[in-house]
């Protein structure tokens, strides 16, 4: 672990909408030009029925949360930036911040999020201070949740080696940085991951048989996956509510 401290943040500036409209829905669209950043659909209010409001000139930008202090947060290249629902843009850089894929709400209040650039987990508190996790297990970690047993899990993709795919896991974290990795055959190049209402949580495995699979992992670590024609070809990366299908195959990794 490292304390890396309040990161350099961006003058606050407002970035420019654009509006148009969609019956029935509010919907915020926030990215670069070109590129779209993250997709909010929010209950339209009266007065502003079918409004749609698309923020531009944004950094290069992949994933977005709310953050508990009602702010909209993202993870861009080397940076991670707070979005107010008004337009109003913060955005943090510096040491401690690599490359940051996933980001998610942590139970202690704070934003955690994945550093791909360093093979780090990270966490941000509203007010800029940044702190670092390292574990040499951990080598290319993806997406984050917060998991219901108080802890942050994470995918760990898989690294080619010159002969194989290795590396392949599903991480957790706690609120004190003591991690834990699971791995085995059932966890195959994990992608995205996501609590389900079951208590346990969700992942999309890219490698597994000749197509992809969702796999799912008890906060005990017993793994099942299910695969199914209806989860076509080898790259299933996003993850939605579902009900499970399929042939289930069950292991328990400790």
């Amino acid at each position: 672990m490292s304390g890396n401290g309040p990161v350099a943040g961006s003058p606050s500036c407002t970035a420019g909408p654009l509006r148009g409209v969609v019956a029935g829905l509010v919907l915020v669209l926030v990215g670069a030009p070109g590129l779209t950043l993250g997709l909010a659909i929010r209950a339209a209010a009266a007065s502003r029925a079918g409004e749609v409001t698309v923020f531009r000139g944004l950094p290069d930008s992949f994933a977005l949360t709310t953050g508990p202090d009602g702010a909209l947060w993202f993870t861009s290249i080397n940076s991670i930036g707070r979005l107010t629902t008004g337009g109003h843009l913060r955005v943090f850089s510096g040491p401690g911040i690599s490359v940051p894929r996933g980001i998610a709400v942590g139970p202690d209040g704070a934003l955690w999020f994945a550093n791909n650039g360093d093979s780090t987990i990270g966490r941000i508190t509203t007010a800029g201070m940044v702190t670092n996790y390292t574990d040499p297990r951990i080598t290319s970690p993806l997406s984050i949740a917060a998991g219901r047993d108080g802890a942050m899990w994470f995918t760990n993709l898989a690294s080619w080696n010159g002969t194989a795919f290795v590396n392949s896991a599903i991480g957790r974290i706690t609120m004190a940085g003591a991690i834990t990795m699971f791995t085995g055959p059932s966890i195959n190049d994990p992608v995205r991951i996501a609590s389900g209402a079951d208590g346990a949580l969700w992942f999309t495995n890219q490698f597994d048989s000749a197509q992809g699979s969702i796999g799912r992992i008890t906060t005990g670590g017993t793994v099942t996956t299910y695969t199914d024609p209806s989860i076509s070809g080898r790259w299933p990366l996003w993850l939605d509510p579902m009900a499970p299908c399929g042939s289930p195959t069950t292991s328990t990794f400790r």
